[in-house]
């Protein structure tokens, strides 16, 4: 039988994880902004995964997976911010948002402030 060892709230981070996983999956699906939704997505699904474990099992090892998942989602998250939605990863980055009158700049800091975010995570 099914006997969680880990801590309630982990099996409802998983839950969350999963779901965000699927909504990736839907914008993946439509073609949307694939070079950086793909990792994402996958990522969100490794944490997904150790977040289960961890509900099931207590793995501590868990903790080092998801760190890792965190500093590829950083990766993805600052080449995002410094490069736009530019796909193949070779071509030449966009870079006239970050002229301060483009509307677009500020999803571009938003990017940056994600990916310090998930450096954080992953350190912690």
């Amino acid at each position: 039988c099914f006997e969680p060892r880990g801590h309630p709230q982990l099996g409802v981070r998983a839950s969350v994880s999963f779901l965000q996983a699927a909504t990736s999956f839907v914008l993946v699906w439509y073609g949307i902004n694939w070079s950086h939704t793909i990792p994402t997505m996958m990522m969100q699904l490794v944490s997904c995964g150790t977040l289960l474990l961890q509900y099931k099992d207590k793995h501590d090892a868990a903790y080092v997976v998801r760190g890792c998942a965190s500093f590829v989602r950083m990766v993805v998250l600052f080449r995002t911010a410094s490069c736009g939605r530019v796909f193949p990863f070779w071509r030449e980055c966009i870079e006239d948002p970050w002229e301060i009158p483009d509307p677009r700049l500020i999803f571009r800091v938003i990017h940056v402030l994600g990916s310090l975010r998930q450096l954080l995570n992953g350190c912690s």
